[in-house]
């Protein structure tokens, strides 16, 4: 079947190819790069600022560093932090410290243990445990030494145990008090480890 197209229609039949032709080229081929060069120019745009967010950082880091080694100073200055050749004898350091406040309440030192080292923000804490047994006197005295202890002493936990039946109304019930204490080391100080009872 022969058919003969007017020329008109011909050329129409052409346009319209060409614009098929043209429009496939552009969603195919042409289309996904001009996006996939927006996705970069938008990839680009978030590193930079990004870049510029961290030198921004860098920047302010010197003055960071300064006021970290101010306050550092300023703690250490005051006596905040314990020093000794190891944790053991730091740990020794901080019975040391509670013992005669114990006593001087009237109370018992029953046992001591350390309760581990730990890394906390940058500083070395070293907790030791005290099993005490005395009165009401004896618990303030020994936790006034830790308020006022140089250098500082925090309290990581208080358990206070009173007998169901007080043996003699006449004395103060003794209390059994399991306390752990917590005193802090600069990081690079007393690298040797030890344990002691």
């Amino acid at each position: 079947m022969n058919t003969n197209l007017s020329p008109p229609f011909r050329r129409a039949l052409a346009v319209l190819v060409l614009v098929l032709v043209l429009w496939f080229g552009w969603t195919a081929l042409l289309a996904p790069l001009l996006s996939l060069t927006s996705d970069r120019e938008s990839d680009i745009t978030a590193l930079a600022d990004q870049l510029a967010h961290l030198r921004a950082v860098i920047t302010r880091k010197p003055a960071l560093d300064q006021r970290t080694s101010t306050v550092d100073k300023a703690l250490a200055a005051i006596g905040s932090f314990w020093t000794g050749p190891s944790l053991t004898a730091v740990s020794a350091g901080i019975q040391s410290t509670l013992r005669p406040a114990i006593e001087a309440g009237g109370g018992q030192l029953r046992s001591t243990s350390d309760a581990g080292e730990a890394n906390e923000h940058g500083f070395r804490r070293v907790s030791v445990r005290f099993n005490i047994e005395g009165t009401v006197e004896t618990m303030q005295r020994t936790l006034l030494a830790v308020e006022t202890a140089k250098p500082s002493l925090f309290v990581e936990s208080l358990i206070v145990m009173a007998p169901e039946i007080s043996a003699s109304r006449d004395r103060p019930p003794l209390l059994t008090v399991d306390l752990t204490v917590a005193g802090y080391m600069r990081p690079d100080a007393g690298s040797a480890k030890g344990s002691h009872t």
